[in-house]
């Protein structure tokens, strides 16, 4: 689900429209919300209970001062929690993101990198109460509607955020200062192309078109996307494709044929081969699951 669409099922409180929001994670709401996919930016703290979270359909389990980063395209779910859960979720738009951070990217490549390769972490609790009293910060300001700076002391305390976090990591990864110029950049590109991607995979489907909008190679594209711990451009694009007729799948009013062509498929048979090899199941099949 978008971001948008993220807020109303969750019934999320703590929101911006401009593009990030805040939620203290309940049982309740993850009992109700079963089989939805959060698809932007999530950093999630869990300072006690167990969380159980689902990263590309594999489960994750989170204890006391664990902490993930989850970006876009992860397929994040939440699957259970405990009802005693003292946890936050603090979720934001790409275009947010790079609002706040316009110019430099707020964390080391090689904190990408880790986050790709450990899902969830466990930290020290001193660390982890430091987070979670910035999350409550922010959740106070959410509240004040009346506060003529609320949006720009939002950014301010993501900033806030995104420090602490750089400085925690800082001290957990080791990595030479070598080719920090070139990896930051790497960052701020596969950040654009994530964005470029939800703005536009329901039109364009070709590696080219993404690389050409980057002014780079396909075969650049390729590099950056595997240094972030993805296999191939093109499962990016498929997968970000799939989440979008998925939406429009779930509406049984709009016809296969219409979904065709809204996604720019040359004809309704390419366009059912494309979804039965991305998922197993014909865009039919997968409607009538829905229904059933």
């Amino acid at each position: 689900m978008t971001f948008k669409e993220y807020i109303q099922t969750f019934h999320i409180k703590s929101f911006s429209n401009l593009g990030i929001s805040l939620w203290k994670i309940d049982a309740r709401t993850i009992e109700q919300t079963q089989g939805s996919f959060l698809d932007c930016h999530a950093i999630i703290i869990v300072e006690s209970g167990i969380l159980t979270i689902s990263l590309k359909g594999k489960e994750y389990i989170m204890t006391a001062n664990s902490y993930a980063d989850v970006m876009q395209l992860n397929m994040l779910q939440f699957i259970a929690a405990t009802s005693q859960i003292n946890a936050w979720c603090l979720a934001f738009s790409e275009e947010y993101f790079f609002k706040t951070f316009p110019s430099k990217a707020p964390a080391e490549m090689a904190y990408v990198k880790y986050i790709a390769e450990h899902k969830t972490l466990l930290l020290d609790a001193f660390h982890i109460q430091a987070l979670c009293h910035v999350m409550q910060s922010m959740d106070d300001t959410f509240a004040d509607k009346e506060n003529i700076f609320r949006d720009a002391l939002l950014q301010m305390k993501m900033k806030i955020l995104f420090l602490e976090i750089d400085n925690i990591f800082h001290h957990h990864i080791d990595e030479s200062s070598d080719g920090d110029a070139d990896t930051s950049r790497q960052q701020y590109i596969f950040g654009q192309f994530v964005r470029l991607l939800s703005e536009n995979a329901k039109r364009e489907h070709s590696v080219d078109f993404y690389a050409d909008k980057l002014c780079i190679t396909a075969q650049y594209l390729g590099r950056i996307v595997h240094n972030f711990g993805h296999d191939k451009v093109y499962n990016m694009i498929a997968r970000a494709v799939v989440g979008e007729v998925e939406i429009m799948l779930a509406d049984s009013s709009i016809p296969l044929k219409q979904i065709a062509t809204e996604m720019n498929f040359s004809d309704q048979s390419v366009f059912t081969k494309f979804f039965k090899r991305q998922t197993g199941k014909s865009p039919m099949q997968y409607r009538n699951c829905l229904i059933d």
